[in-house]
């Protein structure tokens, strides 16, 4: 099949059908993420598994397919991500919230190797709910920092920030 970048063919048993293709991810998938985690210039997908504590990714294709997943342990119930630059060595990194439980919160921080894998997580501890984050500079010192909303419930809602060092940590 000829497509935008030369001739490719459809690996087997992916087709889009009525534009839609499903792909297998591990159990209670709870959140996702776009970036290319390997340098080769694809959209690669990230997916949270809530249920089995890991993170699937999917590394894609030229045909705008994803490969077989890879899963990579991220913690107890993870449930949210966010993807950045967190140790400032030019490759993706993954952070995802553990909502295990009402005394176990927590952020684990997953350092890329760039070439699709990742080094085991690191834990920084959140409220005990924590389910969104975002990443960003908030205090301007030019690391990444995170900052995660907590879910505990009606007494107790608020916000964690995590300022950034360059070396994938965090305060």
């Amino acid at each position: 099949m000829a497509g935008l970048y030369g001739t490719w063919a459809i690996a087997a048993g992916q087709q889009y059908v009525f534009n839609r293709l499903d792909f297998a991810t591990g159990n209670r998938p709870s959140g996702t993420a776009i970036a290319d985690v390997n340098g080769d210039g694809r959209q690669d997908l990230i997916v949270v598994n809530q249920t089995d504590g890991t993170v699937s990714v999917l590394l894609g294709m030229p045909d705008g397919t994803f490969g077989s997943r890879t899963d990579v342990s991220a913690g107890t119930g993870p449930y949210g991500i966010v993807i950045g630059d967190f140790n400032e060595d030019g490759k993706i990194d993954i952070a995802v919230t553990n909502t295990c439980g009402p005394s176990c919160g927590n952020i684990s921080v997953l350092l890329g190797n760039g070439d699709g894998t990742f080094k085991a997580p690191v834990s920084y501890p959140t409220g005990p709910s924590p389910m969104g984050l975002v990443a960003a500079d908030f205090n301007h010192d030019g690391h990444v920092d995170i900052a995660v909303v907590d879910n505990c419930g009606t007494s107790c809602g608020f916000v964690s920030v995590l300022l950034g060092k360059a070396t994938g940590r965090f305060n």
